[in-house]
């Protein structure tokens, strides 16, 4: 499902990066927050702050920005799970 029209990997990673990006600020913007992605601090800057997460991230695909992580098809994995809404940003349960 790999887009044709992205003429290299970088444009491949640079959109993946967009993809997540503007996703997390809809989401954030329905709950009316503005929300910055972190990666390194996930669980805290975005997870326990926010209370929504990402869900669907490819298995075999470290979780990281998708610049570092250096496998081509990779990266076209993990745009082609955010362009198919199979890795989306959920609001999360509260806990009991």
């Amino acid at each position: 499902m790999h887009n044709a029209s992205l003429s290299s990997p970088l444009d491949s990673v640079c959109y993946a990066h967009a993809l997540i990006i503007v996703n997390l600020t809809n989401k954030g913007n329905t709950l009316g927050k503005k929300i910055k992605m972190n990666y390194a601090s996930y669980a805290t800057s975005i997870q326990l702050k926010h209370h929504i997460e990402l869900i669907g991230w490819p298995v075999n695909i470290p979780f990281q920005n998708p610049s570092a992580i250096g496998v081509v098809a990779d990266t076209h994995k993990l745009h082609d799970s955010l362009l198919l809404g199979v890795c989306i940003w959920k609001v999360m349960n509260p806990a009991c």
